[in-house]
């Protein structure tokens, strides 16, 4: 049996002649692309892989910086398994078009997603003076866009309730799966979900977690969470609308009103009258391996270049990442129910994407006192054209002994991890 034994960034591919280990490979890569964000996974079992992308976008100066790493991936890989679209601003979302022209992408993966919440990322793109065509055509209707583009399967993670208790459901839901004993071999991934009727059309639904199995176990898991949109901001919107444009925004066309200019400007105020910081519809990702006691057979080298760094090698034990796009942790709300949700996996993580690019609007140092990852990155321009990563933000993680690696658009900025699980084959 043909095996890879990891030495670094060196691989040594050797004859085990023991037939009863499989060894699973995962690279990871948080790619320079700028004030944007492109993360990456590969999940590697003999002749078979399960890959990944965590947003793909970035402001309009720091595009070409994107096509580049895109590029080289597609180089590596050709297929996409998922898709994870953490929210819609156009940082994150602007390089779906290249990326369904590049791979083949089964299934893409959004934040929940109802008519409220597109007027609402609208008036902030017209706050933020990025309604671009492309960007205003995708939001009128997602679904349309996707479809012609050839991503078919389009999945909505709903969104997880405040004040409601995940605790210790973490593990039991990954057990949880009908298909234990039907004979799948090699890599594959399972998950429950829904066909829904949404404003532009049947979608499916879900809130569970992804498995990954192998040989009929699971070893890896993909749990996304989104965040709980404001109780209030529901109510304030239908009012604000029906005010503005006199209508019912639960009976209403608003395709008109979403593409003119003029409607864009009243939403436009509209936002910033209710909203200030919008970013209530951010998806995280969880991914790491499963159970947590086979940690003792896995190893997790991570390798970079930069301020923070000397050009080697930091090894760890630990194989949980968590992306977290532009969620509000500096929201008690939202950190009681992140919290709630992940309780079984915060230990666990050891590579954390500071929210936001690491602004200091986004995250409480709190945070730091329940997770006490390895490293935290933010994705954010080397000119730092919007203060990210704020000086407070690295202090906060610093001084929690923690890691912290500024990913921009330079390439000796990447962060690279390569992971091995040695899986027994016998059970």
């Amino acid at each position: 049996m043909l095996v890879i034994i990891n030495k670094g960034l060196l691989e040594i591919y050797a004859m085990d002649s023991t037939p009863s280990v499989t060894k699973i490979k995962i690279t990871r890569e948080q790619w320079p692309v700028g004030q944007g964000c492109f993360s990456t996974c590969q999940i590697k079992a003999t002749d078979k892989s399960f890959n990944y992308i965590y947003d793909c976008g970035t402001r309009s100066g720091y595009r070409n910086y994107l096509q580049q790493c895109l590029t080289e991936f597609n180089e590596k890989v050709k297929e996409i398994d998922a898709l994870f679209i953490s929210h819609l601003d156009e940082d994150h979302i602007n390089g779906i078009e290249e990326v369904a022209k590049l791979f083949n992408v089964k299934k893409i993966y959004l934040p929940y997603i109802d008519l409220q919440e597109i007027i609402l990322i609208i008036g902030a793109s017209s706050s933020n003076n990025e309604h671009s065509p492309k960007l205003m055509r995708f939001l009128v209707n997602p679904a349309i866009w996707l479809n012609s583009r050839g991503i078919e399967k389009i999945v909505m993670v709903k969104r997880h309730h405040d004040g409601k208790s995940y605790v210790n459901n973490f593990e039991s839901q990954v057990n949880d799966y009908s298909n234990k004993d039907s004979g799948i071999d090699n890599l594959s991934v399972y998950f429950r979900e829904l066909q829904v009727a949404s404003y532009f059309g049947p979608v499916a639904m879900t809130d569970d977690i992804l498995r990954v199995l192998y040989d009929r176990k699971v070893v890896w898991v993909l749990a996304p969470f989104v965040q709980p949109l404001p109780r209030l901001l529901s109510h304030s919107l239908k009012v604000a609308i029906r005010a503005e444009f006199k209508i019912d925004i639960n009976n209403h066309d608003l395709t008109s009103i979403l593409t003119s200019k003029s409607s864009r400007s009243a939403l436009k105020k509209i936002y910033e009258s209710l909203c200030g910081n919008h970013n209530n519809s951010s998806l995280c990702l969880y991914s790491g391996m499963f159970p947590f006691d086979n940690q003792s057979k896995m190893h997790n080298d991570i390798s970079t270049k930069g301020r923070f760094f000397k050009p080697n090698l930091v090894t760890v034990n630990k194989s949980g990442w968590l992306g977290t796009g532009d969620i509000s942790l500096k929201s008690k709300t939202v950190r009681d129910t992140f919290y709630s949700y992940y309780d079984q996996v915060l230990k666990e993580i050891c590579t954390f994407m500071l929210p936001h690019h690491g602004s200091g609007y986004n995250i409480n140092s709190e945070i730091f006192s329940n997770i006490a990852p390895t490293i935290a990155f933010a994705n954010a321009g080397s000119k730092r054209d919007y203060g990210h990563p704020h000086e407070q933000v690295v202090k906060m993680v610093t001084d929690h002994g923690i890691k912290f690696h500024h990913i921009d658009e330079r390439r000796r900025t990447k962060l690279k991890e390569e992971l091995q699980i040695q899986i027994d084959d016998k059970g």
